[in-house]
């Protein structure tokens, strides 16, 4: 995944569009974003959390047009929405 592609995003439960990727964070700039925020968090749980989900994305909302942070790789199951 790199900036300028496209991803699968689902916008509600029935419709999935094709979303720009504006941003790629590696796991370092995500742990420097929650320290800057000042979060709390388990280091371990963290690295596990993401050798699962993979890198995060900031793509363009495909509707709203805004920018959000989405975990492509991150896959719910319908029972927990």
């Amino acid at each position: 995944m790199k900036v300028g592609d496209l991803l699968d995003f689902e916008v509600d439960t029935n419709q999935i569009l094709p979303a720009i990727v504006l941003e790629v964070w590696d796991f370092k700039k995500y742990c420097d974003e929650a320290d800057e925020a000042e979060l709390e968090y388990d280091i371990d749980e963290v690295w596990k959390h993401w050798r699962i989900s993979g890198p995060l994305a900031v793509v363009l909302h495909p509707i709203d047009h805004v920018p959000v942070k989405f975990w492509p790789n991150l896959k719910v199951d319908s029972e927990s929405r």
